[in-house]
């Protein structure tokens, strides 16, 4: 029988390892491989709570983490000072953080511990540079929502004019820089942010599309117009150059399959990536501006003032047109979006009115239609369509009834990654806010910068162009959480 405690003592602390983290010897054995994990930060938040409160009770596990901790402390390495040692470490943390983005994969999947003490080992060897690469800001104690990676500037101000967004193609972000010789492309490494190209020929227009493994812009031409021209993305080698065309010299490119598409007047171009060969052209019979085109399984799609015209992209015949409500005048160019079995179509007027439609990619019925003050048509995701719209709004894709409205200012369009969205705040407020795609609550906010051109998500990545020219290469928490 256990002796009684003596009064106005205080009990001894339990040290025996807490329920769920004991091994059949009675050594913490799941906690062994956890620990390792915490320093890489691949718990998720309970996982993480449970084992820091089993650090407080287990003198074993203290130890073995604080020669971890140890470990990492030693492996730091100085920040570089030369631009190569320095583009190395940047390469290292980014091939890092895609085999710790991996690894949360399989653990999420299996529920069962990832032991990594190689990766350890790496990220403890490349993880003391980041405070050198870039200022982290963080709005909570959670963590930062975004770590700032790279950054590039061309030197030259926009003067208040908004960049064309970013191209990720691979392992290349391409970007449109204004100079005063005009706009020219530069090919930067998605790591690390070093410059791979630089073309030495002007652009037309800020148009880029990718297929293929290839670059498509419009070429200035000499006597005026321009040129359709191919690139190679990896080296910013020209591999053709197309039919001139003077009178789409800032027409939207859009790069369908194996053909490239624009619009023009109320027609719809299409040739050929290999060569740039004309494979058809189609009168849409819309009334002007045109949409940029878009690709929906085998239809390409353009809208016009009041309507939408799907053409088969193999022999450019004319699937069907639908026709709705036309704005009078000349509104603005309507965006437009394919989203699994609908198409999306937003108007604008020059009034403020606005109005998004939703078809049936198929037959092209109109299956709803709501009334939208200038309306910026951001993204489709799932079931819903999330819209820019003096805030953000979301209905559901199937019946477009109102799930949930954002006061958020701005004009920049949104990005959807797992379950969360992701916004650039206007009104030179330079926020970049994370957005719960479910009920619509505001998660984290971080300064970053202004953007009228939104952020590009591409994985756990995310790459934005400044009002100043610049050109911003963060890496997103998880779900909003540190990365």
């Amino acid at each position: 029988m256990a002796s009684p405690r003596r009064q106005g003592t205080r009990a001894a602390p339990d040290h025996r390892p807490v329920r769920g983290w004991t091994g059949a010897d009675g050594g913490c054995v799941h906690a062994a491989g956890k620990d390792e994990q915490l320093v890489l930060g691949l718990l998720d938040r309970e996982e993480r709570a449970a084992l820091e409160r089993h650090l407080t009770v287990c003198p074993h596990c203290r130890r073995r983490f604080a020669a971890l901790s140890a470990i990492t402390d030693a492996l730091q390495s100085p920040a570089a000072d030369d631009a190569s040692e320095r583009n190395r470490i940047l390469r290292l943390q980014a091939c890092l953080a895609r085999e710790v983005d991996r690894a949360r994969e399989r653990t999420a999947r299996r529920r069962r511990p990832v032991v990594l003490f190689r990766v350890a080992a790496l990220f403890a060897a490349v993880a003391g540079t980041a405070a050198w690469l870039a200022p982290r800001g963080t709005v909570s104690d959670r963590g930062p929502l975004v770590e700032s990676r790279w950054a590039y500037s061309s030197g030259v101000s926009w003067r208040g004019t908004p960049a064309s967004p970013p191209l990720v193609c691979d392992r290349t972000v391409v970007l449109v820089e204004e100079k005063r010789a005009g706009k020219r492309l530069v090919g930067l490494d998605r790591d690390v942010g070093e410059v791979l190209w630089r073309g030495s020929w002007a652009l037309a227009s800020a148009s880029v599309a990718v297929a293929d493994g290839r670059l498509f812009v419009w070429r200035a031409a000499a006597g005026g117009g321009a040129t359709l021209a191919a690139l190679d993305p990896e080296t910013g080698r020209l591999l053709w150059d197309g039919p001139g065309n003077s009178s789409s010299s800032a027409a939207e490119l859009a790069a369908v399959g194996a053909q490239v598409c624009w619009t023009a007047g109320a027609s719809l171009y299409a040739v050929d990536t290999d060569g740039g060969h004309a494979t058809w052209t189609v009168h849409t019979g819309l009334v002007e501006p045109l949409s940029r085109p878009a690709a929906a399984g085998d239809l390409i799609l353009a809208a016009g003032n009041g309507g939408v015209c799907a053409v088969r992209a193999g022999d450019g015949s004319v699937a069907w047109r639908t026709a709705f409500e036309a704005y009078p005048g000349r509104p603005a160019v309507p965006l437009l979006v394919a989203a699994g079995r609908h198409i999306l179509v937003a108007q604008r007027h020059a009034s403020g009115a606005g109005r998004l439609v939703c078809l049936d990619r198929r037959r092209g019925a109109v299956v709803w239609g709501r009334e939208i003050p200038d309306p910026i048509l951001s993204v489709a995701a799932g079931e819903h369509v999330y819209v820019r719209a003096g805030g953000i709004r979301s209905f559901s894709l199937n019946e477009g009834t109102p799930l949930w409205a954002l006061s958020l200012s701005g004009c920049s369009p949104v990005a959807a990654e797992g379950h969360r969205l992701y916004a650039v705040e206007g009104s030179g407020r330079p926020w970049m806010v994370a957005i719960d795609a479910a009920n619509g609550r505001l998660r984290r906010q971080h300064p970053l910068a202004v953007s009228c051109n939104g952020i590009v998500v591409r994985g756990r990545w995310g790459y934005l162009t400044t009002r100043d020219g610049a050109l911003q290469a963060v890496r997103l928490g998880e779900g909003g959480e540190a990365s």
